[in-house]
């Protein structure tokens, strides 16, 4: 099951970061005379952004998939506070 989540993760993660890259958004018109370099900027940031959530998705999904199956002979560690609780 968590395999399938980790798989849907970066199908997801892939799918938004699809229409920033084909710039699917249309740029409104310049009205002033820094219009051009606010709309650099504006894409330099819509780029960094992309990246950083592509792989942070892509970092999680990764930890999914890696940590969803104990090894056999692995034993189930808990947090002291869960401990308590018992």
């Amino acid at each position: 099951m968590a395999k399938i989540f980790a798989v849907i993760i970066v199908v997801i993660a892939i799918a938004s970061a699809i229409p920033i890259v084909m710039h699917m958004w249309p740029m409104p018109q310049d009205i002033s005379t820094h219009g051009h370099l606010i709309d650099e900027q504006y894409s330099d940031t819509m780029l960094e952004a992309g990246i950083s959530f592509l792989a942070s998705q892509l970092l999680l999904a990764f930890f999914i998939w890696k940590f969803s199956t104990p090894k056999p002979g692995d034993k189930l560690r808990t947090s002291p506070a869960a401990r308590r609780a018992w």
